[in-house]
């Protein structure tokens, strides 16, 4: 099967390494968060640097200008460190009105020599356009079919998986609406559905129920987030309902101190992992970085695009996860969710044994 990359159609052995969920370029303004804190106020609007990188991991959201990235060399500069590592392909999940930005994806993918795959579809309701509202199935179907087929925002640059579509806690009336036409686009398409679950939440069994009676194979379903949860036996279950179970947000160990919440550090995710493996799961996982702020790139103090390949496959080796099972995460299993079938990628980690 071929796949769709913002440069054009490429045959499934040449995906390699894959990061199944990262966004490139982004506006998640639309998740601005006013502190409650006066000593906090002056983060809204100042410009991000390394300086504010601690303020900020006690909530990203409390900074307009860390939810945008815009500056397309700096992108390359900060993708290179994935592929000097030997990383192939990048998965772009930035949907509709927190994107898109198709012209730049395929500027940068020519500038890095990176596969890089472009998605359709919508974010969380209160990012949705307004005319999703009034809108039928129908009609949100055929929008993302038509960027499937034909291009995003007039363009050639085609999407090459449906997601991240955003869903809350409770589901919105249009988020359903959403899953409703994705299944239906799936069935036409047969590419795969990335959904958004809302971090700190257990909203993964209502999502597949939806998207199950709507006619979704749930084996061509990522549900993202889910190592957020910290729950083995949720993200065992889900995962055992035959969708894909994504732990993405390696590299975040934000706090949330107004909200009484925080993110779980790598430790814990590398530990879920290792006890979704030894449940008989690999088959069902997915790993990424999921950056999305300024402060995810090595640029301003983060870990950027390379961590996984960097600090988390070595964990991986000293927890006892060899190597042909770190290739299944990276390449095998990202491979056969976005083709949906048996796949034998060309041999690539040849790099990652050396890591």
């Amino acid at each position: 099967m071929k796949i769709q990359t913002v440069t054009g159609q490429i045959d499934a052995s040449e995906l390699g390494i894959t990061l199944v969920h990262e966004h490139i370029m982004i506006d998640l303004q639309c998740l601005f968060s006013q502190t409650r804190n006066p000593a906090r106020k002056h983060l809204a609007d100042k410009l991000v640097s390394k300086d504010l990188r601690d303020e900020l991991m006690s909530d990203p959201y409390h900074s307009k200008d860390n939810l945008v990235l815009s500056d397309k060399k700096l992108a390359a500069r900060e993708l290179g460190q994935f592929s000097a590592l030997g990383g192939k392909t990048v998965i772009d999940l930035t949907s509709r009105n927190i994107g898109p930005f198709p012209k730049a994806l395929r500027e940068i993918a020519i500038d890095t020599g990176l596969n890089i795959i472009a998605s359709t579809g919508f974010y969380v309701g209160k990012a949705h356009p307004k005319w999703i509202e009034d809108a039928s199935v129908e009609k949100i179907a055929d929008f993302m079919l038509k960027e499937i087929l034909e291009g995003i925002d007039n363009t050639d640059v085609r999407a090459g998986i449906i997601g991240e579509l955003g869903t809350s806690e409770p589901l919105d009336p249009n988020e359903l609406k959403v899953l409703s036409a994705a299944a239906r686009v799936q069935k036409q398409t047969n590419l795969p559905i990335n959904v958004h679950l809302s971090i700190f939440t257990r909203a993964g069994h209502n999502v597949l129920t939806h998207l199950e009676t709507e006619g979704a194979s749930l084996d061509r379903v990522v549900l993202s987030h889910v190592d957020e949860s910290n729950d083995l036996q949720y993200v065992k279950e889900l995962a055992q309902r035959g969708a894909y179970v994504e732990l993405d947000t390696f590299g975040s160990e934000f706090a949330f101190g107004e909200r009484g919440s925080r993110e779980p550090m790598d430790w814990e995710r590398v530990d879920l992992l290792v006890d979704l493996i030894e449940a008989g799961l690999q088959d069902r996982i997915l790993i990424s970085q999921d950056v999305c702020n300024k402060i995810h790139l090595v640029e301003f103090g983060g870990y950027g695009y390379a961590h996984i390949l960097r600090a988390i496959v070595p964990r991986l080796k000293k927890a006892g996860i060899d190597d042909s099972l770190i290739e299944q995460l990276l390449v095998k299993n990202p491979a056969r969710m976005l083709c949906g079938e048996s796949v034998a990628p060309e041999p690539v980690l040849s790099g990652i044994a050396a890591v």
